[in-house]
């Protein structure tokens, strides 16, 4: 397994997840979101203006940067020392789809992800991952905005995978409950974004569990996944440790 978000990302950042992958992907392979409690007057509206502080929910401006500590384990193994890896915006451009945004993790200057991201006034999407700039096809579409708790997106396409490989993919994302994280600038309330992704990693089927945490004006404080293959957990933990946010 590689060290930080390069094994695990999609921001996925980056993100995705864990149900068995389907045996007949729909035709059209776009995504599909919906309320699984019912419709919209049923969940709690978590604007970003207004609730966990001010800013908007993905901060990316040119030069923006995120260092987190990153821990990784195998099963009920002990973690590693942290290591520490930083995420920066390294180009911003404006398009009518909304911001898009090119980013960069890297540990020890090394590039270990590059990924693309749209932040428009009602979804946040990822359009590409890893060193190459792997698109996803279609556009994933990881949350509807404001963010609502309850609220899913659902996506089957293909792009680069947890295990780093390209290939099938089928991703559940759900916007949880607020909840108070550790981060190294201290405990935070962030919205939870838990992504459940069925892929196949050498032609064997494989899960990846993960949670995403962001925060109004901070943008991502705490990222954790789990990828259980053939019979393993493979554990990662980014961990916010410092920020440098021009919003902010």
């Amino acid at each position: 397994m590689r060290s930080a978000w390069g094994t695990v990302l999609a921001l996925g950042f980056f993100l995705v997840s864990g149900c068995n992958p389907a045996s007949n992907p729909s035709a059209s392979g776009q995504a599909e979101t919906n309320n699984p409690s019912g419709g919209p007057a049923s969940g709690q509206s978590l604007d970003p203006l207004t609730a966990l502080g001010t800013g908007p929910i993905f901060p990316v401006d040119v030069g923006d940067q995120w260092t987190y500590n990153s821990y990784s384990s195998v099963g009920n193994g002990p973690s590693s020392l942290p290591t520490p890896v930083v995420l920066q915006v390294v180009s911003v451009n404006q398009t009518t789809a909304g911001t898009e945004a090119k980013l960069k993790l890297a540990e020890e200057s090394i590039a270990k992800d590059l990924q693309t991201w749209i932040i428009s006034s009602n979804q946040l999407i990822q359009l590409s991952e890893g060193v190459k700039g792997v698109r996803y096809a279609p556009k994933q579409v990881l949350a509807v905005l404001p963010l609502r708790e309850g609220n899913r997106t659902n996506w089957i396409g293909t792009g680069q995978t947890p295990s780093g490989q390209i290939g099938f993919m089928k991703i559940v994302n759900t916007v949880g409950h607020v909840q108070l994280v550790d981060t190294g600038l201290g405990p935070m309330e962030a919205v939870p974004i838990v992504s459940s992704t069925a892929f196949y990693w050498n032609k064997h089927p494989s899960v990846a569990e993960a949670t995403l945490f962001l925060k109004p004006g901070s943008g991502i404080v705490r990222y954790s996944i789990v990828i259980h293959y053939q019979g393993k957990e493979f554990h990662n933990l980014l961990e916010l440790k410092n920020r440098t946010i021009k919003q902010s």
